[in-house]
């Protein structure tokens, strides 16, 4: 099963809204494409890179997002960047 922290919903509505006002082609689409994405890790939760203590990292191309993820009994999404975003350091 899939989580979402409160966290990366909101960056995920931030993206989504920042995609409208600047009236991107097809913000529905994009969405899309990041949770088909994410639906991946249940059958293959390891499939992002590894990075400490069990926080794993997934790179979604065209969009190019990533996405910051714990693999445990659930998979539980922590955040949610565009790749020229800054991210937190770990």
């Amino acid at each position: 099963m899939i989580k979402w922290s409160k966290k990366a919903e909101a960056q995920l509505e931030k993206h989504y809204e920042l995609m409208r006002l600047r009236e991107y082609q097809d913000p529905d689409a994009v969405i899309d494409r990041i949770f088909e994405a994410i639906e991946h890790l249940v059958l293959n939760p390891k499939m992002g890179k590894e990075l400490v203590g069990g926080l794993y990292k997934l790179t979604i191309k065209n969009p190019q997002y990533v996405v910051f993820y714990t693999a445990g009994k659930d998979i539980r999404i922590t955040g949610i960047y565009h790749h020229s975003q800054n991210r937190p350091l770990l």
